[in-house]
């Protein structure tokens, strides 16, 4: 049983950083040059409409960043965001950055519900 757990264990550190790697290059591949193109004018450095801002998000759901992720999903999916009056995305890359921010919303709350459940047993 203990050689089953540790085989467990070690398959499962195989395979989890080529998730994380793979949303990783996701990332940096599809929304970040979204966000450059479509967002970062109007909640970047130097201008932090709604004081919502996307350049200091990074291609994790981190506890902090959580509340903003799920706005910015909610503007996306709306079609809120961007605004009429500014160039919209194709609905490819509108869909492929929405479905990457709930990808990583949902694994997070997964991963902290395993998390929570082991620290109660």
């Amino acid at each position: 049983m203990e050689r089953l757990i540790r085989g467990l264990v070690i398959s499962a550190g195989l395979v989890f950083p080529q998730v994380v790697w793979a949303d990783e290059v996701v990332f940096e591949k599809t929304v970040k040059p979204f966000f450059e193109e479509h967002c970062v004018s109007c909640h970047g450095p130097k201008k932090s409409k709604g004081d919502i801002t996307v350049h200091t998000l990074r291609g994790e759901m981190v506890e902090g960043d959580l509340e903003h992720w799920e706005l910015v999903l909610e503007m996306l999916e709306g079609g809120e965001m961007p605004p009429e009056d500014e160039p919209q995305p194709d609905a490819k890359s509108r869909e492929a950055v929405a479905k990457w921010i709930d990808s990583g919303l949902r694994n997070y709350v997964e991963k902290e519900s395993k998390v929570a459940v082991a620290t109660t047993t």
